[in-house]
């Protein structure tokens, strides 16, 4: 499609990734070489993007995984963080909690969820797993042109985070300049030999604890100490004889099962793709999926009311009337990463981890080079409508992976970047390989819209148009009301996503599809 970057893809027969980064799928296919399983991979990848995108994911972070085993089936992993069990006069006053600083930090989910999948699914040690991304953040890793633009726009705004400017000090900044993190390999090292244990109850939990105490934070070491990643059901539709598979909550994606469940009722295949009327109807199905989420103005209050026969009937013949501007009781920011692996043993896996904003709360604590989370950020405490702080509980995500069936084989596994924007650019992937027959490659490429920015809790009407679209496209969309805009240069803007996707195909055996967008690659061996 003119105008949209090239995705890759990559075929092989005994394992095949899709990462956020180029040095993480190298990673993940040199330890599938090795003999180690999917899971292994996908350990050592998400290590290695926890260095070479840290703006975007990390140790403090958070994370998502669903996997497909020949025995275990389709099973889910929550590796998300609670709020603070405990609140203080520092929230006094406020409507929501700060989007950067001490406030806005959960309890980092991701080493807690490592240890967990490398347990049960694995079957190398984590600090072998560790390996590749200890040496870069010792060695070091050239900065690209996205990391480059965000170590510029951070730069300014780290007067009150002195131990992140700190970091950014001792490095270079522009494109081709190395940037080292030898506090986080230490970290890393640590992990490794110690295991998550020491990471929530050991010398990493005093040392967390300490740093949020001194900068007037409510996390503390008794909050790290009671968190337990969890293995949970996914949730499963049947699309078009397809078995679809996402997250559960608190994930996102039950709204993109909610969408195709509507969706299901019309005849997508008589559309053309990316013709105006095909977005008006798809963007009407995802307004009435948001609109069914928990905390929206539909009331229900969780995915088997959403996701019901007769939830799809109901909004069948109410989606012409559904308002274009729309609150979305979920906050969101683009800045996140991905991955999936899979392998020749049957065993696929796709996950989505996450600081949440760029650089997340610009927490670093001190001698470890860790960089926390700020999942609570914009949470309400007042009595404006949206999602709350509750002491002590996991807040909704927007992330969400999903995989898909047909006939015992995995079709596709993936996620994407994009906040919000995460459900729409999935639920576009998998209507253009089922419904419009596409390839797995040419539905990531294809061009996308997205409804609404994906950052912020807001009411917003505005329909982003990727270039390369049927001409007229925009113009019969503003007919039909929408307030237009077409974004000229996809990957700076970060609107669409930047799609992994793995999963096995009969003639071609095992794949992998990076998206173009934001720098993703694909390997297979």
């Amino acid at each position: 499609m003119t105008g949209v970057p090239r995705g890759s893809i990559a075929h092989g027969y005994r394992g095949a990734v899709a990462a956020g980064s180029a040095p993480a799928a190298t990673a993940a296919v040199e330890v599938l070489a090795a003999g180690g399983t999917a899971v292994d991979a996908a350990i050592a990848a998400s290590a290695v993007q926890c260095v070479v995108e840290f703006p975007w994911c990390g140790v403090g972070g958070d994370m998502f995984m669903l996997l497909h085993h020949e025995e275990a089936g389709v099973v889910a992993l929550n590796g998300s963080g609670a709020a603070p069990a405990r609140t203080g006069p520092q929230l006094n006053g406020l409507d929501q909690v700060p989007r950067f600083g001490p406030l806005s930090v959960a309890v980092p989910g991701l080493p807690m969820a490592w240890q967990l999948a490398a347990d049960r699914f694995g079957s190398r040690p984590l600090s072998e797993l560790l390996g590749p991304a200890i040496k870069l953040a010792y060695d070091g890793f050239q900065i690209d042109a996205r990391l480059a633009r965000a170590l510029a726009e951070v730069r300014p705004a780290l007067a009150d985070h002195p131990q992140l400017a700190a970091l950014l000090d001792r490095n270079g900044g522009t494109p081709g300049a190395m940037f080292s993190q030898p506090d986080l390999g230490h970290t890393l090292e640590a992990l490794g030999r110690f295991g998550a244990e020491w990471f929530y109850q050991g010398e990493f939990a005093d040392r967390l604890s300490a740093h949020l105490g001194e900068r007037g934070g409510l996390l503390d070491r008794a909050d790290l100490a009671r968190h337990e990643a969890a293995w949970v059901a996914p949730l499963s539709i049947d699309y078009r004889g397809y078995q679809v598979y996402q997250t559960p909550p608190v994930s996102l994606g039950v709204a993109m099962l909610a969408a195709l469940r509507i969706v299901e009722r019309f005849d997508l295949a008589a559309l053309r793709p990316g013709t105006p009327e095909l977005i008006d109807l798809m963007v009407r199905c995802k307004l009435a999926a948001f609109a069914d989420l928990p905390g929206g103005p539909s009331g229900l209050t969780g995915p088997d009311e959403q996701l019901a026969d007769a939830r799809a009937a109901y909004w069948r013949d109410r989606l012409p009337d559904l308002p274009q501007r729309q609150s979305v009781p979920v906050a969101g920011g683009t800045d996140t990463t991905c991955l999936a692996v899979t392998d020749a043993a049957g065993l696929t896996v796709t996950m989505i981890h996450s600081l949440f904003n760029a650089f997340g709360s610009r927490e670093l604590v001190d001698g470890t080079g860790v960089l926390l989370n700020d999942r609570l950020a914009t949470l309400r405490l007042g009595d404006q409508p949206g999602p709350r702080f509750v002491p002590g509980a996991r807040p909704p995500h927007t992330l969400n992976a999903y995989l898909v069936k047909r006939h015992d084989r995995v079709v596709i596994a993936g996620a994407t970047p994009g906040g919000r924007g995460q459900v729409q650019t999935n639920f576009q992937i998998l209507t253009n390989l089922v419904d419009h027959g596409m390839g797995p490659l040419a539905a990531v490429e294809h061009a996308r819209w997205l409804h609404g920015t994906p950052r912020r809790y807001a009411e917003d009407s505005t329909l982003y148009l990727e270039p390369g679209l049927p001409g007229r496209t925009a113009d019969r969309l503003r007919d039909l009301g929408y307030d237009v805009r077409i974004s000229e240069n996809c990957a700076d803007d970060d609107l669409f996503g930047s799609a992994t996707v793995v999963g096995h195909t009969p003639c071609t055996g095992l794949y992998a599809v990076a998206d173009g967008r934001r720098g993703a690659a694909a390997t297979a061996w």
